[in-house]
């Protein structure tokens, strides 16, 4: 396990982080907190997302190089083990499941008992500001279950009354109430403030919210993740023939100058985007 000062040589504020936990807060807290925050110091390692299978498998098998802050399950789950023993929290690095490359995550000792963690599962959840899923469940896993006979869940009841306490909220309410009002055309209109008819492609106005509104929320800083945000919003906030007809890359991902393209494919051919980050955060420029 690496020592907490190896990850404070690669990452800002990382200390800043660790000073705002409140020795006068549970253990779940703490915990919950360091959970929540951490996500925003890593991003998924493209070297090894972005190969095949046979790959993947080869880096597993000879282990896998360190490239923090760019991360993969196992090494994720020790950034995480080591902070939270710099705590005095017990946590372990645990393999979750007999796949030919498992999934690993962490067990961790709470106030209510030992508890399973999938901080690469949540990462972009935790990024952005939406719910999290993979904190205190427990995962249908053979290899996990028998290792950790006893895991408990925490109910969601709990977890919530933890967010309250820490003063956590999330995105998931704003999107609830805006995904009905952009999925028909004619309620997107109304929505984005567009004067029927139009001599724009709706996909291209919806863009244009997303550019100016959506995509500088939370602190989503991977190339993988930013992929995974447009996903989100492609499947929150187009309608069934929209996304049909919409496609996000990661271009040249294993290179200094990966980008995220987002291109519509319309009759007339196919009008591209690039991702492009500025002083002022990220913008969405037409390229077509």
């Amino acid at each position: 396990m690496k020592s907490i000062q190896y990850y404070e040589d690669r990452t800002t504020n990382l200390r800043d982080t660790l000073n705002s936990v409140s020795s006068h807060w549970s253990i779940d807290q703490q915990i919950r907190f360091l959970y929540k925050n951490l996500a925003s110091f890593v991003y998924r390692d493209l070297h090894y997302f972005l190969q095949d299978n046979d790959e993947k498998k080869r880096q597993f098998s000879s282990g896998f190089v360190d490239r923090f802050p760019g991360v993969v399950c196992y090494t994720l789950a020790e950034f995480y083990c080591t902070v939270y023993r710099e705590f005095g929290f017990e946590a372990n690095v645990v393999q979750a499941n007999s796949a030919t490359i498992p999934l690993f995550g962490v067990v961790v000792r709470g106030d209510l008992g030992y508890y399973f963690l999938n901080p690469l599962e949540d990462l972009f959840l935790n990024q952005y500001g939406l719910m999290p899923h993979a904190f205190g469940y427990v995962p249908r896993f053979n290899t996990l279950n028998k290792s950790y006979p006893n895991l408990i869940r925490l109910s969601d009841e709990y977890i919530a009354d933890l967010d309250r306490s820490l003063g956590f909220t999330y995105l998931d309410e704003f999107f609830n109430d805006i995904k009905p009002k952009m999925k028909t055309f004619s309620e997107a209109c109304s929505f984005l403030g567009i004067d029927r008819p139009i001599d724009k492609d709706i996909r291209e106005q919806k863009l244009h919210f997303f550019s100016d509104n959506l995509i500088n929320k939370g602190n989503v800083i991977g190339m993988f993740e930013r992929a995974q945000l447009y996903q989100f919003l492609n499947d929150t906030l187009l309608n069934r023939r929209e996304k049909r007809y919409v496609k996000h890359l990661i271009e040249d991902g294993l290179s200094d100058d990966a980008y995220i393209s987002y291109k519509i494919l319309r009759k007339d051919g196919i009008i591209t985007y690039k991702e492009e980050k500025t002083s002022n955060g990220y913008v969405l420029s037409k390229h077509r």
